[in-house]
């Protein structure tokens, strides 16, 4: 059933009728400039009446509404595991083609009574029908969380698993795959059989260690149905064997645990290979080798805590610092120390006391002496003593006021990498307590997180960073990070993400004195999974920032190829993404020709191989089960997977779905309006020709 509605009122519709009438008798008959005969007149009139009329009524924007009915197919949901475990057992070749046909062939089966959507999963989720079956890890729970979320309100028939059921990342996919709404069917591929087998099951290390220092390194080992045997564990450092050690497995299902004290005797990027000795036969042996590499470094660096009075904080600060070897800590209280302040590579003041002498004669000193500094402002810091200290931020605060406020990220910010999973969630940590106030800041202030106070986003920082003539700074005006450490243990299980964003914090801050016009940020160890990111900062002889030098990158590999770049100016810095590397050792040259003049930065950086899926490649079908009965469906080997289709097609409850919806379209869009106003005009002008007139 069709209606036509108007925006404007149906009265509308007789003073154009009226209107059109007047005008097509003025034109004919009051101002008679060739003479028709009667028939002809009123034939031209009328003519010129509608399309008068219909122009008139157009104007009102006219719609047609309309009730239209859709039929929707059910949806078949195919989803494939794409992880690089589907190929490792048996040959590869043979199993790619032996899935592939299975899916094309269930497709073509069942292809015709419903819609398929093809998603791989391994390392992510990809809508496709393309499988390589290369991704490294595999994330089993997340393809029923995406689709959770992308077919909410759809006519889903059945979600169809092809998967081995290993997973290694991610939570357990049976919570994932709980309450999905329709029966999800699972096909299980691979071999579930348990074979004889050796693997290095993790390897425990400190990434960053000192030369000369003597430093462990823990490897669990793993041997399945290898009772009373022997093995060798070996270990390389540059492909040189330095340490050798016997172990034994004495039960089925063995788990060993052995330490290697190594020392090392340079420093830099120094990579260390431990080899589990096969033993003949071995079907997986990609398991029994694991490659490390570590930062060696020369000294640590020894940074200064002052705090006014005993605070969670401290304590927090202590714990983070006892996570990392570069660094040694000393911890002082305000006026109760006696030191040399050019020990120091770095100070933190955590909460500035109002004893104004002492604090400003002490902050005084390690400024002239060009020694970097992290200042905390808490509920007992004198703002009025921090603004004496000119620092390039002042705060307008009444009373020495304080309340508490959430952090929201400053997506400007490119000093350094701010870990995504933080960017992302920082607005729900708890409050901060900071000063109340107005905050006026210099141009040389990089804000990392903004305030938000209540509901209210405010340009104010919380957390940032200066740098003013190469010497770096940075600001936290808030105390509780004792708080945001918690959080992250609640929600992630460890304080890693607070953790290295202190540290990265740190790093910033605590480098040489010596500044250099050319600096570049990054990180020291990635994996394959990850991209290379760096930021570049160049300045010119007053130390202001450069923003349109144009800064290269070489990276060069361990068989000395080399990959060329160019970084990218963004805002605050340049910003250099250059994608994914294999695992290995790289070193890079950044430079910069300047004013006819050459500056270089060098650097190194690991990548580490992801191994996770050939710790284990024995198919679990169990799980493949129980996915399938929590869904009200069933499981299926990959050689019934025709039973699979034949049941699907046979399924009373997948049909299609007709939905009823309400469509408008304005009038003057079909194409017959047009036509007719032709129609009309055409005959108007061949009557007035035909009878001599033009």
């Amino acid at each position: 059933m069709s209606e036509i509605i108007i925006t404007y009122s149906f009265w509308w519709i007789l003073p154009i009728v009226l209107a059109s009438f007047a005008l097509s008798m003025l034109l004919y008959y009051k101002n008679k400039k060739e003479e028709f005969s009667s028939l002809i007149l009123f034939l031209l009139a009328t003519i010129r009446f509608f399309v008068f009329a219909i122009l008139g009524i157009l104007l009102l924007s006219p719609v047609i509404k309309s009730w239209k009915s859709r039929v929707e197919k059910p949806i078949v949901i195919i989803a494939v595991d794409n992880s690089k475990s589907m190929l490792l057992s048996k040959d590869s070749i043979k199993q790619k083609q032996k899935y592939e046909e299975l899916i094309r062939k269930l497709g073509k089966e069942i292809g015709d009574d419903y819609i398929l959507d093809y998603y791989s999963f391994g390392d992510r989720v990809v809508k496709t029908r393309d499988f390589n079956f290369r991704d490294k890890k595999t994330n089993l729970g997340s393809i029923f969380n995406t689709v959770k979320q992308r077919y909410e309100y759809s006519n889903v028939g059945a979600m169809i698993l092809v998967s081995d059921g290993i997973y290694n990342v991610g939570d357990n996919p049976l919570y994932s795959a709980k309450s999905m709404g329709f029966p999800v069917y699972t096909i299980g591929v691979g071999d579930s059989s348990i074979r004889k087998d050796y693997a290095i099951q993790s390897v425990r290390y400190n990434k960053t260690v000192f030369v000369q220092n003597e430093f462990p390194i823990e490897v669990t080992l793993r041997a399945k149905q290898m009772n009373n045997s022997r093995s060798k564990v070996l270990l390389y450092n540059k492909e040189k064997l330095i340490k050798t050690k016997n172990i034994n497995f004495n039960s089925v299902n063995d788990i060993q645990k052995l330490v290697f004290n190594v020392k090392s005797l340079e420093t830099g990027m120094q990579s260390y290979k431990v080899v589990l000795q096969s033993f003949d036969g071995e079907n997986n042996v990609a398991n029994n080798s694991r490659v490390i590499y570590l930062d060696v470094l020369g000294e640590k660096k020894k940074v200064l805590l002052l705090y006014s009075n005993p605070h969670p904080d401290v304590s927090a600060i202590k714990q983070i610092f006892n996570k990392s070897d570069e660094y040694k800590l000393e911890l002082k209280q305000f006026g109760k120390y006696s030191l040399n302040i050019s020990d120091y590579d770095l100070i933190i003041y955590h909460q500035i006391s109002s004893n104004i002498s002492s604090s400003r004669r002490l902050f005084k000193e390690a400024r002239l002496k060009n020694i970097p500094y992290i200042i905390i402002i808490g509920a007992n810091s004198s703002i009025s003593n921090f603004n004496s200290f000119r620092t390039g931020i002042s705060i307008k605060s009444k009373n020495n006021s304080f309340i508490e406020i959430n952090a929201i990220n400053n997506s400007d910010f490119s000093d350094f990498i701010i870990p995504k999973q933080l960017k992302e969630t920082i607005g729900n940590y708890p409050p901060l307590i900071t000063a109340y106030g107005d905050y006026k800041v210099s141009s040389a202030f990089h804000t990392i997180f903004k305030q938000r106070i209540g509901s209210v986003d405010t340009e104010y920082p919380l957390i940032s960073v200066s740098n003013v003539s190469g010497m770096r700074n940075a600001f936290i005006f808030g105390e509780g990070i004792w708080r945001w450490r918690m959080y992250d243990f609640m929600e992630n299980k460890n304080h890693n993400l607070i953790d290295d964003f202190f540290l990265k914090l740190v790093r910033y801050t605590s480098l040489s004195k010596e500044h250099s016009r050319l600096n570049i940020q990054w990180e020291k160890s990635y994996s394959e999974q990850e991209n290379v990111e760096f930021n570049a900062e160049f300045y010119n002889t007053s130390y202001e920032l450069v923003h349109d030098a144009d800064i290269k990158m070489e990276i060069t590999n361990e068989e000395n190829k080399k990959f060329v770049f160019a970084f990218g100016n963004k805002k605050l810095s340049d910003y250099l993404s250059a994608g994914r590397f294999s695992h290995g050792l790289y070193s890079f040259k950044a430079s910069v020709n300047y004013s006819g003049q050459l500056f270089e930065y060098r650097g190194k950086f690991s990548v580490a191989k992801v191994e996770l899926e050939a710790m284990n490649l024995e198919a679990d079908y169990g799980l493949l089960r129980k996915i399938a009965f929590e869904n009200s469906a069933e499981f299926y080997s990959d050689k019934k997977s025709d039973v699979l289709a034949q049941k699907l097609l046979e399924k009373d409850d997948i049909v299609n779905i007709e939905t009823q919806y309400l469509q408008y379209k304005d009038l003057i869009k079909f194409p017959s309006i047009l036509l007719i106003l032709v129609v009309l005009l055409t005959l108007e002008w061949f009557l007035r020709k035909q009878n001599g007139s033009y």
